[in-house]
């Protein structure tokens, strides 16, 4: 079912509730953000009838280790979703993580968004705009753990980004996904994306290609002149 929802200009925030049953499985150890994890209060395969509420924000300065945390999930998770892996992102000492986020978060041109389940960290997205386009953005690092898939989490980090993007002016969003993720098509493309040119290498010398994709962004109906519709 799809989840109601609700986003607020003021910080960014989107909200959003989901109502059903679900299994709750066991993730493999590395994975976070899973409802059947200790800190939920939630044992294996026991009946959910019904999911805390998701909220979707911009990353804190000072959340870089949940930021990490949800990275390297993604990684080991995703391996052939993203360009970076995890052996390399791994290799990164503490100081690094802090100052990526820490600069990130406290930027205007970046929008590091984390997704929550009531205080579960279940997912990520990070979008910035262009050094050279100030109309152009581009999203990256988009992951949802997989027991919170399936239940509007995505939506509401696209959402969030897109919220993000008009209020910078920003036209075009581009991004890039790989044929072995066909729900994260699929969900790009309710969002608006269209394919934008050949597939291409996800990195220099990989065999997975990844296709571009591109969303053209209205302005927001309070700024059109009077006789655009």
């Amino acid at each position: 079912m799809k989840s109601p929802t609700n986003s607020r200009a003021s910080g960014l925030t989107c909200v959003g509730s989901d109502k059903g049953a679900t299994e709750a499985a066991a993730p493999p150890p590395h994975l976070i953000g899973c409802p059947c994890s200790s800190t939920s209060g939630v044992r294996p395969n026991t009946q959910l009838s019904v999911m805390p509420p998701f909220t979707v924000r911009r990353f804190a300065p000072h959340e870089w280790r949940t930021y990490r945390d949800l990275r390297l999930s993604a990684l080991a998770e995703a391996p052939d979703a993203f360009g970076s892996t995890y052996d390399l992102e791994a290799a990164r000492n503490d100081a690094q993580w802090e100052d990526r986020l820490r600069l990130a978060a406290s930027s205007e041109a970046q929008f590091p968004a984390l997704a929550l389940t009531g205080e579960t960290p279940v997912g990520l997205a990070w979008a910035r705009r262009d050094d050279a386009n100030p109309r152009l953005g581009h999203v990256f690092q988009f992951w949802v753990a997989p027991p919170s898939r399936g239940h509007g989490v995505g939506h509401l980090l696209m959402e969030a980004v897109i919220e993000w993007a008009r209020t910078l002016g920003v036209a075009t969003l581009r991004l890039d996904v790989t044929p072995s993720h066909p729900a994260a098509s699929r969900l790009y493309r309710r969002a608006g994306f269209v394919n934008h040119g050949t597939p291409r290498p996800l990195r220099p010398g990989s065999s997975i290609f990844a296709q571009p994709m591109q969303l053209t962004l209205e302005p927001p109906s309070h700024t059109r002149r009077p006789n655009e519709r």
